[in-house]
């Protein structure tokens, strides 16, 4: 007897498919309403005219069929220009607004003093007033396009406040921190974030939740458990950040590597990229972007006394026993050198061979990199 096939489990892709295709419909029945829209308009007037009684016998279809092309056409033109422009930012398009409108009433003011100028000096009779439309009609279009030249091209050097848009180069607030999947693999990203040291929010990219989702049904069980291992990392920081503090980003960069679309969506969300991949903090600067590197994070606070790490210190005084010298940390910890005696009062370059706590606090015991170094 054959066993029924296992129901597939959607997976976040095919999500992603789901919405993309969700909002593609959506645009297809706005562009056809935009169209629906401009051809009613541009009958209206004939069919107003062939239902009054007045008019109908005078009425020409030769004569409406000019104005119901053109307004089709460049209702078609338009969605064509929307159909291949499909990255639209909201900054831009405020940015040429604002520059379309700052271009009007420019020259709205300086037809009014052309019109004035022309009264003045009787430049009234033809051609002139053929001349003078023409002259303000390029004087429009050359200001609206001055402007949004202007305001495109300097929107991120100075701060234009508008609803909803702040054109600057600084996000309001913290800068938030977008990860990779090599933060989430790595337990210590939990437990840094619980330190309570990172107070912005947590940008998670979907495709990089696609990755994790590769590893873990990865047949190779190292991948399958470093994917798991994401998952549940990334739960716990959900579980105590809150959903609002752990942002799921929907937006998918173009590019061809993961890498270049998370420096990509980095850029546009002027945040800082967290990650352990040294080749992709070295693309960020290059980029110019800022990273965050959780391995140097960590070595900055390991403490000093854990064996084989590495410190300078400066000798103070002679030990108790011969050939000893003592320093201190900066935090106060006593050390005890061995070998050093001879270089009291210098600063040395030393390597921790032991800890041990007393009642005073931890001594820590070391020896000279030079001579760590000869035993190694």
């Amino acid at each position: 007897m054959a066993s029924d096939p296992q129901p597939s489990v959607p997976t976040l892709e095919d999500a992603r498919r789901a919405a993309q295709t969700a909002r593609r419909r959506l645009l297809i029945a706005l562009r056809l309403t935009y169209l629906l829209l401009l051809a009613t308009a541009a009958l209206l007037p004939f069919v107003g005219d062939m239902t009054d009684t007045s008019t109908s016998d005078a009425v020409v279809v030769s004569d409406y069929a000019g104005a119901f092309v053109l307004l089709v056409g460049l209702g078609s033109l338009v969605v064509l220009v929307d159909v291949f422009t499909p990255e639209k930012r909201l900054a831009n398009v405020i940015a040429i607004y604002f520059g379309v409108v700052v271009g009007l009433v420019s020259a709205y003011a300086l037809s009014g003093l052309i019109d004035l100028a022309a009264r003045t000096w009787y430049l009234t009779s033809p051609p002139w007033p053929a001349y003078l439309l023409m002259g303000k009609l390029a004087l429009g279009i050359t200001f609206c396009y001055l402007a949004v030249s202007i305001v495109l091209a300097t929107k991120d050097d100075f701060r234009i406040v508008l609803p909803y848009v702040e054109f600057s180069r600084r996000s309001r607030g913290s800068r938030p921190l977008v990860v990779d999947t090599s933060v989430l693999v790595d337990a210590r990203f939990a437990k840094f974030l619980q330190s309570g040291m990172v107070d912005t929010s947590i940008v998670v990219p979907e495709f990089v939740l696609g990755e994790l989702q590769e590893l873990a049904d990865s047949s190779e069980s190292s991948k399958r458990d470093r994917g798991r291992r994401g998952f549940k990392s990334l739960q716990a920081i959900r579980e105590y950040r809150g959903g609002s503090n752990v942002v799921l980003e929907p937006y998918d960069p173009p590019g061809h590597g993961v890498d270049e679309k998370l420096v990509a969506l980095s850029e546009r969300l002027q945040g800082r990229l967290l990650t352990l991949d040294s080749n992709l903090r070295a693309i960020a600067k290059v980029r110019g972007l800022a990273t965050v590197d959780l391995e140097l994070a960590s070595q900055a606070l390991r403490p000093l006394g854990n064996p084989g790490s590495e410190f300078e210190l400066r000798l103070e005084k002679a030990g108790e026993q011969p050939g000893q010298a003592v320093g201190r940390l900066p935090d106060g910890t006593l050390v005890v050198v061995e070998d050093a005696a001879d270089q009291i009062g210098e600063m040395v370059s030393c390597q921790t061979t032991n800890t041990v706590r007393t009642n005073a606090g931890n001594l820590v015991f070391a020896r000279l990199r030079d001579t760590a170094d000869r035993r190694t």
